[in-house]
């Protein structure tokens, strides 16, 4: 009996330790699954494709969205390649196109991607500069609306142009045009350019010279109204409109001291339209030589050029509203000649123009005035036939004392003068009608 039970405790020994070893790998099972689930963890990726790398395999690199880090993948044998929702392969994976992606491994090796198509950027801005291979626009540059950045777009056979609700050519991109784009690739590509019509530039002058190629004229030299603005070149073409009188005529009425107004565009600038003075030409400038016979003026500041007009034998002199001679035209003066159409070098009238100094008293010596106008100290001179003026009613030179306000008028003198003989003073500042004078008059 005895022997019965040591059996029967050796036999539950025996089961008990097979269970703990059963127990044991029981509990070592689960590892395994873990582990093989861990090499199958997808990896999501959004975004746009900077770099394709052929190879084998072959690779690209994507730049996810909302985010400065790329992720580079590679396409394996059994990816799936998608375009826009359609079976395609690893030739629809395009730099600039954006996809997304399902990818797994290391390195990443991706099991689907579908690929939605190029980035489509939508800008609106200033052209800068305008690119041409062979004549034709190649690309351009855009400065972005409320910003400092500029934006370079190439223009290709697909591009297309629009101004003012139809399609035209790339000649309607000009520097300065406004443009709104839309654009796609890395680089950009401009798809559609819609440019907005430009405003022209006006420009109210005297014909200082008229450039000829080939008999042909092709450019005109503008001196704008204002002698202190720098002559204007103008281009002309053969679609350029030319009116005199109310009359269309040819671009053989355009020359030297005509009077225009011209509308241009683009850059450099190109007339649309000339209309050229029929009644006659008045050219304002310095004096640099005067007789009884005929005078010489500097048209412009900027430019020492000057132009002869002979004096009619009805010539005409005015000075300040008055009627005088010849002897009020002065080495220095400025002066506007008044001239024929038709023959813009015989002068009718000569008009010695006015300035004005305005300022406040700062010395009395005699007729010599100090006054501080403008942030500076000028000498006004005043003689016997100077005429003297307080709230309307005629004065003297005993009403001016230092501290006085007063506007002197006198003969224009180039630039800004530091000098005057006055012909009238206005004293005081209520009802002051020389306050009404300016520059030039």
């Amino acid at each position: 009996m005895k022997r019965i039970w040591q059996a029967l405790a050796g036999s539950l020994s025996a089961l008990t330790l097979a269970v703990v070893s059963l127990g044991g790998v029981a509990s070592a099972a689960p590892l395994r699954p873990a582990e093989h689930r861990a090499t199958h963890v997808l990896t999501r990726v959004s975004g746009v494709i900077t770099a394709v790398n052929a190879g084998s395999p072959e690779t690209f690199t994507v730049l996810e969205n909302h985010s400065t880090a790329s992720v580079s993948v590679a396409v394996g044998a059994n990816t799936v390649v998608l375009s826009q929702g359609s079976p395609a392969t690893a030739a629809a994976l395009v730099v600039g196109d954006r996809v997304t992606l399902a990818a797994n491994g290391s390195p990443l090796t991706a099991t689907m991607v579908d690929v939605l198509g190029p980035v489509v950027v939508h800008l609106s801005g200033t052209v800068t500069s305008v690119a041409t291979t062979s004549g034709a626009a190649s690309g351009f540059s855009v400065l972005v609306d409320g910003s400092r950045a500029t934006v370079a777009l190439a223009v290709t056979s697909q591009t297309i142009f629009r101004q003012a609700g139809v399609v035209v050519t790339a000649s309607v991109l000009l520097q300065g045009s406004h443009v709104n784009v839309v654009a796609v690739g890395s680089p950009l590509s401009a798809s559609l350019v819609t440019v907005t019509p430009p405003k022209p530039t006006v420009i109210e002058g005297a014909v200082s010279s008229v450039v000829s190629s080939n008999g042909t004229p092709t450019q005109v030299v503008i001196q704008p109204a204002d002698l202190a603005m720098t002559p204007v070149t103008v281009a002309l073409s053969s679609s350029t409109a030319y009116e005199m009188g109310g009359q269309t005529v040819t671009v053989s009425s355009l020359q030297v001291n005509s009077r225009v107004t011209v509308t241009a565009l683009g850059s450099p600038l190109t007339a649309t339209r000339v209309w050229i003075s029929a009644a006659r030409v008045v050219e304002a400038g310095i004096v640099t030589a005067s007789s009884t016979s005929a005078i010489t003026v500097q048209p412009s500041m900027s430019n020492p050029a000057t132009e002869t007009f002979n004096l009619a034998s009805t010539v005409t002199y005015h000075e300040g509203g008055r009627v005088v001679t010849s002897a009020a035209v002065g080495i220095g003066d400025v002066v506007m000649m008044s001239a024929p159409a038709q023959s813009p070098a015989m002068a009718t009238d000569v008009r010695i123009l006015n300035t004005a100094l305005i300022g406040r008293v700062t010395s009395v010596n005699a007729g010599v005035l100090s006054v501080w106008s403008h942030n500076r100290s000028v000498t006004i001179t005043t003689t016997s036939s100077t005429l003297f003026w307080k709230a309307e009613h005629h004065s003297s030179l005993a009403d001016i004392h230092v501290g006085t306000f007063l506007v002197a008028v006198g003969p224009a003198t180039p630039l800004s003068p530091s000098a005057m003989t006055a012909q009238k003073v206005f004293i005081g500042r209520d009802d002051n009608p020389g306050l009404q004078h300016w520059r030039w008059h």
